[in-house]
């Protein structure tokens, strides 16, 4: 499962910021040239999707998750979440 044509992971970081409209667009982009040997949890905010001036919830998309393991990425809109649980609690472990 290890890519030995990889990029390291801040670097898919700081590309995937640059080139994201979304949290899923991030995840997507964050994905591509992974090596297989990181393990870490990413939070994405895209926060155009909530505004505190409206008093409602951020909308789905606010807030993306993506894991990753070696040979495994997975990433999923965590918005319900955070607005079921008032909070979003990460402990770094995928």
């Amino acid at each position: 499962r290890i890519q030995p044509l990889s990029n390291l992971a801040w670097v898919r970081a700081v590309v995937s910021n640059s080139l994201a409209s979304d949290g899923n667009s991030w995840s997507a982009n964050f994905a591509k040239h992974e090596s297989g040997t990181y393990v870490n949890q990413w939070m994405v905010l895209y926060l155009k999707k909530f505004n505190l001036n409206d008093n409602k919830p951020p909308e789905a998309g606010y807030l993306a998750g993506l894991s990753e393991m070696p040979g495994i990425l997975h990433w999923e809109d965590m918005t319900s979440n955070l607005i079921n649980d008032g909070h979003w609690a990460s402990v770094n472990n995928p």
